[in-house]
């Protein structure tokens, strides 16, 4: 549903409000836009029977994802509260905080960059292992381990905050 053009300008001051317009609203956005590219690529393969448990196990992983970005915004509007920020000098405090959300984005679009590898080796006929395989083996397991890594991340940043707040 659009919001039209009050909605959009609402949402973008509640944005501003909470996250500011510095370091930590960058550090949201980049989660996001790193997200938006995972269910892009998702979106793109064609979902048929042959790939449906490959599919399925790929969408499982895209949650996982969604599922940490509220706390990604709660790290960042807390530390907005603590340190705010109107520009690209990270608050001194904060600095292991940002490096992990900067790490955590990061390892999101690797997790991307994962994924479509995993459809373009599918689609050129190369055998793509089982998803449910081993975490040393498959392009699913490199999916895997990225999305991981995004988790550990959010939550590794939750510890610093919580430890320095």
């Amino acid at each position: 549903m659009a919001r039209g053009i009050f909605g959009t300008w609402r949402a973008n001051r509640r944005e501003a409000k909470e996250l500011g317009n510095g370091v930590w609203r960058r550090a949201h956005d980049r989660y996001v836009r790193a997200l938006d590219r995972f269910h892009q690529i998702l979106e793109q393969e064609a979902f048929t029977e042959e790939n449906a448990e490959f599919h399925n196990a790929m969408v499982s992983l895209a949650n996982e994802c969604v599922d940490v970005l509220p706390s990604v915004r709660a790290i960042c509007v807390r530390a907005q509260e603590l340190w705010p920020s109107e520009e690209n000098n990270i608050p001194g405090p904060g600095v292991e905080i940002h490096r992990e959300l900067t790490h955590t984005a990061n390892d999101l679009a690797q997790a991307a960059q994962a994924l479509a590898m995993a459809f373009l080796q599918k689609s050129s006929g190369v055998v793509v292992l089982d998803p449910q395989e081993s975490a040393e083996s498959g392009p699913a397991a490199s999916v895997r381990r990225r999305v991981a890594a995004v988790t550990d991340g959010v939550e590794r940043a939750e510890a610093k905050l919580a430890a320095v707040a």
